[in-house]
């Protein structure tokens, strides 16, 4: 449903500006509307006042994703929460508003972090990534030790190349750069994509067919 994943793009956003808060959205679908939202639901503030602060940021989010948010009179709904199913339609919205908003290389990162995860066949479970600290750190479910650090050592070579070597650049604010993968969830013809994406992101950095090959693995 395009507004639960609208909605799990707005709820990173909100995330990031309020680093402090452990808040979380909902929102209120009509049935007679389905391409809409009726109302959003906020949790994690216990002040009013900036319960509905949150909620007019999110509203405007959503607008701004092309996605109609209107109460209807008294017509019955239904509760949608986000939905991080689709990568590549998650990609699409963060870029939107990344470019909106002159947050473009953050979430390029982001993303190149997500294509990095998705290509990569090692079953590794609920992958989380934190981007916050000096050093990135990733953390993966695999079936042993040695078998992790190579993992993690791939996620962060494809990083490097795209990016560089990690450092802290305070013209980009890396708050609120926590964010986990299941890759159990994500479908054969996901992986694909993530690894044409990858493949096309790599040959764009300057990486010869030899260096791609070496990192994405067969």
């Amino acid at each position: 449903m395009t507004q639960a994943i609208a909605l799990a793009v707005v709820q990173e956003t909100i995330a990031a500006r309020h680093p402090n808060r452990s808040i979380e959205l909902s929102a209120q679908v009509h049935h007679i509307r389905l391409d809409g939202v009726a109302f959003v639901d906020v949790y994690g503030c216990d002040d009013a006042a900036e319960r509905r602060s949150v909620r007019a940021e999110a509203v405007m989010l959503l607008r701004d994703l092309g996605i109609k948010v209107e109460l209807i009179g008294i017509h019955d709904v239904f509760t949608v929460s986000p939905d991080y199913s689709d990568p590549a339609a998650l990609r699409d919205f963060r870029s939107r508003l990344a470019k909106q908003y002159g947050t473009a290389t953050r979430e390029q990162i982001r993303n190149d972090i997500d294509l990095a995860i998705l290509s990569d066949p090692t079953p590794a479970g609920h992958v989380y990534v934190d981007f916050e600290g000096i050093s990135p750190r990733i953390l993966a479910h695999t079936e042993d030790r040695a078998t992790f650090v190579a993992y993690a050592d791939r996620i962060l070579s494809i990083f490097r190349a795209l990016h560089g070597e990690f450092r802290a650049d305070p013209a980009i604010s890396m708050r609120g750069m926590t964010f986990g993968i299941n890759t159990t969830a994500v479908s054969n013809d996901q992986k694909a994509a993530a690894r044409h994406a990858l493949t096309v992101r790599l040959a764009e950095a300057g990486c010869s067919k030899e260096q791609v090959e070496q990192l994405i693995p067969p």
